[in-house]
């Protein structure tokens, strides 16, 4: 995170992304604790991380996923692996990515133990009412028929 927040703010002082924390997030991050994130000096709660993404204009996950300078174009350059805190060895960054936002399971864990344990109860609900649209158009059924659920 240390690295993507010094990239992230570019020509932004410490003063600036400070008074940008307060303005955008409601969030109080002093100077000298700007500089610590930055050098890696300073841990960020969840809270902080979702204030510093919004100061600078970003997602949380812009924050957390290493920048290698990996542009996608030759599949086995070196700059597509990453180290991540509590996963073995370097780590394809894109599979890196799809984990932090919950698309893909951690290794070895199937996928509907990963989904029913990380995903929210309304995005199970959501994805399985779009997963019975699709079944029902695939069958020839009218988009609402078949499908009671006990709201009717």
């Amino acid at each position: 995170m240390a690295e993507n927040v010094k990239r992230l703010r570019g020509a932004t002082n410490y003063m600036q992304l400070s008074g940008l924390l307060q303005e955008k997030a409601a969030w109080s991050i002093n100077t000298v604790g700007i500089r610590r994130i930055e050098s890696g000096e300073r841990r960020v709660t969840p809270d902080g991380l979702m204030a510093v993404a919004v100061a600078l204009g970003v997602s949380p996950v812009t924050l957390m996923i290493p920048d290698t300078g990996w542009n996608g174009a030759v599949a086995d350059d070196q700059r597509r692996y990453v180290e991540v805190t509590g996963l073995s060895g370097p780590v394809d960054v894109v599979y890196v990515w799809d984990l932090v936002r919950a698309d893909r399971p951690l290794p070895g864990m199937p996928d509907i133990e990963f989904i029913s344990r990380a995903w929210p109860a309304w995005l199970q609900q959501r994805e399985s009412l779009f997963i019975d649209k699709i079944l029902e158009r695939s069958r020839g059924l009218p988009d609402d028929a078949g499908s009671s659920r006990g709201d009717d």
